[in-house]
């Protein structure tokens, strides 16, 4: 059995989640999930998406429109600390999301100013790229 990687199949993993997510909250946390994973599978060499505008939409999510310097000086070194191992780590599209959620939502979570976020669409995508239950509704 072959092994697919979010760089092999370039994002589309998270793409039908979208549709399925209500509301503006879970829609920003959606996007800016497939932003990251578009960055992480080439997009850092064209800045498409900058990584600036992750920053911002990171921000966005934990602090609302108002961060401190330090506050985003240290989203900007956990945001760059997990893209930057993301590249190459060969992780499946249902393994990466789960890492996205360990290392940068769970902290965020407990630091976050912004009440209204759905955190937990990032456990909605995690469901719908389970290899186990995409097999199992086929």
């Amino acid at each position: 059995m072959t092994r697919t990687s979010a760089r092999d199949i370039a994002v589309p993993f998270i793409f039908k989640r979208r549709h399925e997510c209500a509301g503006q909250e879970k829609f920003r946390l959606a996007r800016f999930i497939e932003d990251c994973a578009r960055w992480v599978t080439d997009g850092w060499r064209a800045a498409a998406p900058p990584f600036s505008r992750l920053l911002l939409q990171a921000m966005t999510l934990v602090y609302g429109r108002h961060a401190s310097d330090r506050g985003e000086q240290e989203l900007s070194a956990q945001l760059m600390g997990f893209l930057s191992t993301s590249f190459g780590s060969g992780e499946t599209t249902h393994a990466w999301p789960q890492r996205f959620s360990r290392e940068l939502v769970t902290p965020w979570r407990a630091i976050a100013r912004n009440s209204e976020q759905e955190w937990d669409v990032c456990d909605e995508m995690i469901s719908g790229t389970d290899p186990c239950a995409i097999w199992m509704c086929r």
